[in-house]
């Protein structure tokens, strides 16, 4: 499932997977039409579908193939264009959100498919000489210029998506639905009773394990902790009767040869699913990583924050969706920090992260480098004042010492907006 998982994140990022599989089809329909003028028009005169020469349908086709090749390349480049303008002026990480995007991907398809397409009719057409005939492919000439209709209704929505995909609402937007996302699917193993029940109840797990044995599983290669896969650890543990404890947490690096994985209790030395329980990438992945779409968030709004661009309004842009992402992460249930069995045997531990570290991953450096802004401090007491109020009381703690530093600052205590109902 992780590997599954891992092949769909890195085929949303493909820029050459889309684009093959429309060329393909392109290809796929040029032939059938080439095969149905052959073989079944070619001996009928009374269809209108093109009343042209072969001469004609050889324009028409070079044409088609010329200007289809010069679109593709234009897409190619303003993609790329889109690409480097928000590496610059947002941050690197929400490179992989514009790879996602299916739209440019589909132009890019359209375009090079019809150049194909193009292609293989001027191979069917041929010009009378010699005595023979030649053929006029109507109805590929008549599909051609259906896939250039379609081409420009795509080139028009494609320069529209791109307009509206550089802005930062759309940005922030997709990040925090992709985040809120993967908060509702990916498995958090983290104590509800604060930060010191998710710290203890592991090390008394531990402590009932003393004097059995236990082996370390180390990375085979340097790279990020994408993902882990919580079934996998856990059927393999029930099956060898053995606790599975992770030694890094998701979203770390590891070097080849660490201690990534402990095994307890196993003195057979089974061979452990490595590449199967967790995942070593190059990159973090919101969909296994959660907390990486708030970092991706928080880089944002540092950036925006930053003597070179100041403007804390896109600052507040992105504090409304940590909102969102916050409320949501604070009304979660979860299920503790160890997994057991069903009869509360212990079978796998992971490090994650608790809700105070959520509350400074979102808010630490925004707070730092907004300190003297008084839209940034007046939107982040807002926050902090609405959590407080809407979460249980176990969440309190971070958010008011968080709302008490802000109430600290100057611009706090400066006038800025004021609404007669508060």
């Amino acid at each position: 499932m992780l590997r599954i998982e891992r092949l769909r994140e890195h085929l949303k990022q493909s820029l050459w997977f889309v684009p093959s599989l429309l060329l393909l089809g392109f290809v796929a329909l040029a032939v059938a039409a080439a095969y149905v003028d052959q073989n079944v028009l070619a001996a009928r005169e009374d269809l209108s579908l093109y009343g042209g020469s072969a001469e004609g349908a050889h324009t028409i086709f070079a044409t088609i193939a010329t200007a289809m090749l010069s679109l593709a390349v234009l897409v190619f480049s303003i993609t790329l264009i889109v690409l480097q303008l928000a590496s610059t002026q947002l941050t690197p990480r929400v490179l992989p959100l514009f790879l996602q995007n299916r739209w440019s991907k589909i132009a890019m398809g359209v375009f090079l498919g019809t150049f194909a397409y193009a292609l293989v009719g001027l191979w069917v057409v041929r010009i009378p000489s010699n005595g023979d005939g030649g053929l006029v492919p109507v109805l590929t000439v008549s599909l051609a210029f259906a896939a250039v209709a379609l081409s420009l209704v795509t080139f028009l929505n494609y320069i529209h998506r791109v307009a509206q995909s550089i802005r930062l609402e759309t940005i922030s937007t997709a990040i925090a639905r992709q985040t809120r996302a993967a908060l509702a699917s990916t498995p958090v193993l983290e104590s509800d009773s604060g930060g010191a029940g998710s710290a203890t109840e592991p090390a008394r797990v531990r402590s009932t394990l003393e004097g059995r044995p236990s082996r370390a599983v180390c990375a085979p290669e340097s790279g990020i902790v994408a993902g882990v896969s919580v079934e996998v650890c856990m059927r393999w543990a029930r099956e060898n009767d053995v606790l599975i404890e992770l030694l890094r947490p998701v979203g770390t690096f590891v070097v080849e040869g660490a201690p990534l994985v402990l095994i307890h209790g196993d003195d057979a030395d089974t061979k452990f699913p490595l590449s199967e329980a967790v995942s070593l990438a190059r990159e973090r992945v919101i969909a296994l990583d959660p907390a990486y779409g708030v970092q991706e968030l928080v880089d944002i709004a540092v950036r925006a924050l930053s003597a070179g661009v100041n403007e804390p309004g896109m600052a507040v842009v992105v504090l409304d969706h940590i909102h969102e992402i916050l409320e949501m992460r604070g009304r979660s249930s979860t299920s503790g920090s160890v997994c057991t069995d069903d009869d509360g045997t212990p079978r796998f531990i992971a490090p994650q992260l608790t809700w105070e570290g959520w509350v400074s991953l979102a808010l630490r450096e925004i707070v730092d480098y907004g300190r003297d802004s008084v839209q940034v401090c007046q939107r982040v007491t807002l926050m902090l004042e609405d959590l407080i109020a809407s979460l249980p009381v176990t969440r309190h703690d971070p958010l008011i010492r968080y709302l008490r530093e802000v109430q600290e600052y100057p611009a706090s205590t400066r006038p800025y907006l004021e609404w007669t109902a508060r």
